[in-house]
């Protein structure tokens, strides 16, 4: 049976795509999180989402096999008043807990109405507003495409970098290389 979960989070996998970028952190809107089955690990502080997982937001989707949300309980702050502290915390999480990082494992697709990501596993880290994809990266944007094995993107820079593969050092393959697939714009 799918498990549907709504919650109005600000921060948790909260991509959208902007002209010039390849994600930005989006609005207040509700973000829909469905997938098989949902475990909460209070020690470590996890929530994972397994099987078939489609988060939307507005007009952004992302599907992947499992997504885990790190995150960690915060501590009440005496020096503030309880209702701001109470309302800081909900913009950055859920309940009194923060959302730290998020993890999407197996078969990554982010899409926005005119660009879609591909790869084996992203993590985005909401402290450090930092985004990585890792194995089999693939960028589209209308017929143009981008390739590469690892794809670093710093949010509040703006600055992106995609890797090509390492050399494998024990059969001393050719390393797969960065292409992009540029189509002029008519």
């Amino acid at each position: 049976m799918r498990l549907l979960f709504t919650f109005f989070l600000s921060t948790i996998v909260s991509f959208s795509y902007a002209d010039d970028k390849i994600v930005k952190p989006k609005s207040n809107s509700p973000v829909s999180i469905q997938s098989d089955s949902l475990e909460f690990d209070q020690e470590k502080n996890q929530a994972t989402f397994s099987g078939n997982v489609i988060v939307n937001q507005d007009d952004t989707e992302i599907k992947s096999n499992k997504i885990i949300v790190h995150y960690f309980k915060a501590e009440k702050d005496d020096k503030k008043p309880a209702e701001e502290a109470k309302a800081e915390l909900s913009n950055q999480g859920f309940g009194n807990r923060k959302i730290v990082k998020i993890d999407a494992v197996g078969n990554v697709i982010l899409t926005s109405p005119d660009k879609k990501a591909f790869a084996d596993k992203a993590i985005y880290n909401l402290e450090r507003k930092q985004l990585e994809m890792f194995g089999n990266v693939k960028l589209v944007q209308d017929k143009s495409e981008l390739y590469g094995n690892r794809l670093m993107y710093d949010l509040a820079s703006n600055k992106a970098s995609i890797f090509g593969e390492e050399k494998h050092l024990v059969n001393h393959e050719q390393k797969k290389r960065v292409k992009a697939v540029i189509m002029p714009k008519e």
